[in-house]
């Protein structure tokens, strides 16, 4: 799945093998984005964006 991502241009990448003849589950997100996996199985992938705060320059 990373050959998906580089073409897409996407940072990072989290996936969850298949199991038998299900396909798997690939949760792609840029470098900017902050992500925390909170759970998974071959169902779901659930995730939640972590906020920062930036800094502006005056």
């Amino acid at each position: 799945m990373t050959n998906v991502g580089k073409k897409l241009k996407i940072d990072n990448c989290f996936t969850v093998s298949s199991n038998g003849k299900s396909e798997g589950l690939t949760m792609l997100w840029n470098f900017e984005t902050r992500v925390n996996i909170t759970s998974f199985n071959s169902h779901h992938i659930n995730a939640k964006k972590i906020e920062e705060m930036k800094a502006r320059l005056i």
